[in-house]
């Protein structure tokens, strides 16, 4: 059971060609534009750099909407995005679902830089309300240590402000109920001081300044939650002989159904 966070490792987001969708790549917010007379749809991006990436995670509304034959991340020789174009990962159509996806190796010697994301469907993206939000794709830091205690799976982790309403005798006349934001803390304890030198700083330079994809528990992979951090991020401390800590709150967007 290993806790893992993904950092995202693609700088900018070209829109390729009609409707609008949202996309958020933690550096640019931008709109990528489908063509709604057809059943694929390619969203490019440049990482500025070469790259190994070992994961690839996106998150989309109403994705039940759709019926997905095809989604794949896939890399081209330059920024053309032309052939050949060679096929790092793809996720199994039949098991896409709302919310995030994701598909991770356990290694890549790929070094890439022009990157592409294909999205094939069985009709026309204008029949359907499917909606595709964030994209991220690069390097997971595994954390050394399981979760700590006290942390709600995301599905279970229903906050919900329940407000009634009295009537002048008394009586009850109804509720509005709000939904909260997933809100839950990352904590690792007794690492080495090693681990926290090589790991710390690239983690805290992502997390101050951009979201993230985090998975608690590689047993359920539909627990991945897209998140960003809140507050004070302390730094890390000795909390027991040669052993060190750190923790830092996060929000979470948790899409069910």
């Amino acid at each position: 059971m290993t806790a893992k966070v993904f950092l995202n490792q693609t700088a900018n987001i070209e829109p390729v060609a009609p409707k609008y969708i949202p996309i958020f790549d933690g550096l640019t917010h931008t709109s990528v534009i489908i063509n709604t007379t057809s059943i694929t749809q390619i969203i490019t991006f440049d990482a500025g750099r070469l790259i190994t990436p070992n994961f690839f995670a996106i998150q989309g509304h109403n994705f039940r909407d759709l019926d997905i034959t095809a989604l794949q991340l896939r890399s081209h020789p330059d920024d053309g995005f032309g052939s050949p174009a060679t096929v790092l990962m793809q996720i199994t159509p039949g098991e896409i679902a709302t919310g995030i996806n994701f598909v991770e190796t356990p290694e890549n010697e790929n070094q890439v830089q022009y990157l592409s994301v294909l999205i094939q469907n069985a009709t026309p993206f204008s029949d359907s309300n499917g909606l595709l939000t964030n994209v991220s794709i690069g390097e997971k830091l595994e954390l050394p240590n399981e979760i700590q205690p006290n942390y709600t799976p995301p599905p279970l982790a229903i906050n919900a402000d329940v407000k009634n309403n009295i009537s002048m005798g008394g009586n009850f006349i109804g509720r509005s109920v709000r939904l909260e934001q997933y809100d839950f803390t990352i904590k690792q304890a007794h690492l080495t001081p090693d681990w926290v030198r090589a790991n710390w700083l690239t983690l805290l330079d992502y997390i101050q300044e951009k979201p993230f994809f985090y998975l608690w528990n590689d047993d359920h992979p539909e627990d991945m939650v897209y998140c960003w951090t809140k507050g004070d991020i302390p730094p890390p401390v000795y909390n027991h002989q040669c052993y060190m800590s750190f923790l830092f709150k996060c929000n979470g967007f948790i899409e069910r159904g």
